[in-house]
């Protein structure tokens, strides 16, 4: 049986009205090397379980579901990491189901490069950004940089600029799934590109290969626009957890990752102080 190439994770919970969009866009790639797609379906209560169940019939040997049969992120369980000790790929890929995948190249083309570039540890691209209906947003992207070239730890760790679903890291340098900094983290994908940013390089390709969803229902942002309070705590956790980075990086990076502090400790001001322009805020953070 040919080697695994990559594990593609895709977390779920209550998307039903996503997961067709996401699950197509990932079949729709075209490659040289087989992926398994690894569904994760944290105890959905819509019909999530049975779209899964007609993709796998329908495309066997692709699929590995794990159906929760009671939901775990409320525990504070991370989805991607419970999903990530079950990756037998050589790289490990991620698509949340309320986003989705625009390039049918987008594999290859991340895997080429890391096939050539042994000592890159993490590859990431430019993504769209989309309305909740699915319609992309061609002028409003994640593009941090105008070419395609290699990014510096600390340009990864000065902000969150990388869209989940542009993520894919070498599974060989994963030396444990959750490292401390990891621990109580209310910001997984930013954590995930910090740990293997610090494991090794990382390069960014200027192409934009796939979307995120904007306010889609039952996401974090849509929780935190109907929980101000809620939004509060996690910058203040995220804050926690930016402090346990540079205690684990040795403070080598403590200028980036001070940037970022300052942003998120300006956005926990604005909320706190119930300003109109929290209301609509849609930052990450």
């Amino acid at each position: 049986m040919p080697e695994i190439m990559v594990s593609i994770c895709c977390s779920v919970f209550n998307q039903e009205r996503y997961l067709r969009t996401c699950l197509d866009g990932i079949l729709s790639q075209q490659t040289n090397f087989p992926y398994e797609i690894i569904v994760r379906d944290d105890a959905s209560t819509d019909h999530g379980a049975q779209i899964l169940q007609e993709y796998e019939k329908a495309n066997p040997g692709k699929f590995v579901i794990l159906y929760e049969k009671e939901n775990t992120f409320s525990k504070g369980v991370i989805p991607a990491y419970a999903m990530m000790r079950h990756a037998r790929g050589k790289y490990v890929a991620f698509c949340e189901a309320d986003d989705f995948w625009t390039s049918p190249d987008k594999l290859q083309k991340q895997v080429d490069f890391l096939e050539t570039h042994e000592d890159f540890s993490l590859c990431v691209h430019a993504a769209y950004c989309a309305h909740e209906n699915g319609t992309l947003l061609k002028d409003r992207v994640f593009r941090p940089y105008a070419e395609s070239r290699e990014v510096s730890t600390d340009e990864v760790l000065d902000d969150w600029k990388f869209a989940t679903a542009s993520i894919m890291y070498r599974r060989s340098v994963q030396e444990t799934l959750i490292p401390s900094f990891l621990q109580d983290c209310p910001c997984w994908d930013y954590a995930t590109t910090a740990y293997f940013a610090l494991k090794g390089r990382t390069y960014y390709f200027n192409d934009l290969m796939c979307a995120y969803r904007v306010e889609s229902v039952g996401s974090v942002n849509w929780n935190w626009g109907e929980n101000f309070q809620r939004h509060i705590v996690s910058n203040q956790k995220f804050l926690q957890m930016l402090d346990r980075i540079d205690q684990d990086s040795h403070y080598q990076h403590s200028a980036a990752l001070n940037k970022l502090k300052q942003q998120i400790c300006f956005n926990i001001n604005v909320l706190a102080g119930d300003q109109p322009e929290a209301k609509t805020d849609t930052a990450r953070y």
